[in-house]
């Protein structure tokens, strides 16, 4: 994240530059990481993989989103996405916000933290 920082008067004036906005052309291929916020799990069991699996096929066949290929480790997740019929922000806020609903309603009366789902970052993969 690019930052600024005005100093003025003994105050330090902090600006944060707004973030560059994603190339979602159509056909484009994206790298995308989802990790857990502070290197926590985001798989707890096999249960929670599965979970994420179906989603992620529901999502790519309703969207018409190839995935080429995923990984999914203990704090992290990979995929390899080309956008479809629809934007790789929506397939990606459907997904995330769908595992983050069902991961809280299954941990959160056990724990009294946040889920630990960080913002998803994508990168154009070269072709």
């Amino acid at each position: 994240m690019n930052y600024k920082f005005l100093i003025f008067a003994r105050f330090a004036i902090f600006f944060a530059m707004p973030r560059q906005t994603r190339i979602d052309a159509p056909g484009a291929v994206h790298h995308v990481i989802v990790r857990g916020i502070e290197r926590r799990k985001i798989f707890l069991d096999d249960q929670d993989r599965n979970n994420w699996i179906e989603r992620l096929g529901t999502i790519i066949d309703e969207t018409g989103t190839p995935c080429f290929s995923w990984v999914l480790m203990f704090n992290r997740v990979n995929l390899l996405l080309q956008t479809g019929r629809g934007l790789l922000s929506t397939v990606m806020r459907r997904l995330l916000t769908g595992y983050a609903v069902s991961f809280t309603r299954r941990y959160r009366p056990a724990s009294c933290s946040k889920t630990a789902i960080n913002r998803f970052n994508a990168r154009r993969a070269p072709t």
